[in-house]
């Protein structure tokens, strides 16, 4: 019991060191963008924008003509997904400091992007990679084939967990940037959460998969546009735990 109690107490002070590494506004200085998000909402906006052009170039289906195209853009997205939700993960460590329930806000944040890092790219290397494999050197016909198929139901439930993950986490960095800034935070939530759900029903395939990675894009571009105003831990009197 002691020593349960000894682990838990290292988490939380691991957390709170991680919270009070953030940067402070220097001295004198007015309120104003934060430099966690000051690289530019643009930069924390660049991984689901990338999926969103590479969906662009997508084939619809999977056959011998298309296999090279299908095996070459899931080996980029294979580099791309575990970092579509590091722009939220960004915005909930700038707003964290004032936030009830940090801890948890941020844990969970952190948590579910991992998820979503590691169950997408086990989409990617099943239903993307290994599928363009077999095709591509003639051990499978096309996406009907039942080689493929078996991949791809093997594949889909890691699918399933990875979108869930990241609409988990546009939730709450929805909610830390919501709590930070108010109304200004409403429109990239929505278009965050949308981006997020669209991704797990329609991949990244033209035109509802990329228009929802566009809006994913275009929502995390808000949300960090919105916190980097937002004065951290120098406005923040009473820090909540």
């Amino acid at each position: 019991m002691a020593s349960q109690e000894m682990k838990g107490a290292d988490l939380s002070t691991t957390f709170d060191s991680l919270i009070d590494s953030l940067p402070d506004q220097p001295e004198g200085r007015p309120p104003g963008p934060g430099r966690l998000v000051t690289w530019r909402p643009a930069l924390l906006a660049a991984p689901p924008l990338v999926a969103t052009l590479l969906g662009l170039a997508h084939p619809h289906h999977l056959h011998a003509a298309t296999a090279s195209r299908w095996l070459v853009l899931h080996i980029i997205l294979l580099f791309v997904f575990p970092l579509i939700a590091v722009g939220l993960i960004a915005v909930v460590f700038h707003a964290a400091p004032c936030l009830p329930a940090r801890h948890l806000i941020v844990g969970g944040t952190v948590v579910t992007a991992v998820l979503c890092a590691v169950c997408y790219s086990t989409l990617d290397v099943l239903a993307g990679i290994g599928a363009g494999v077999l095709v591509g050197q003639g051990l499978a016909t096309g996406e009907l084939d039942p080689q493929i198929l078996a991949l791809q139901r093997v594949a889909e439930p890691f699918g399933t967990a990875g979108g869930a993950a990241l609409v988990c986490c546009a939730a709450l960095a929805g909610y830390a940037v919501w709590t930070a800034v108010g109304r200004a935070a409403l429109p990239g939530v929505l278009l965050t959460l949308v981006g997020a759900w669209g991704l797990v029903q329609n991949h990244v395939y033209w035109p509802l998969g990329t228009l929802t990675t566009l809006s994913l894009a275009a929502g995390v571009w808000v949300l960090a546009r919105a916190v980097s105003g937002y004065p951290g831990r120098s406005g923040c009197d009473n820090p909540k735990s």
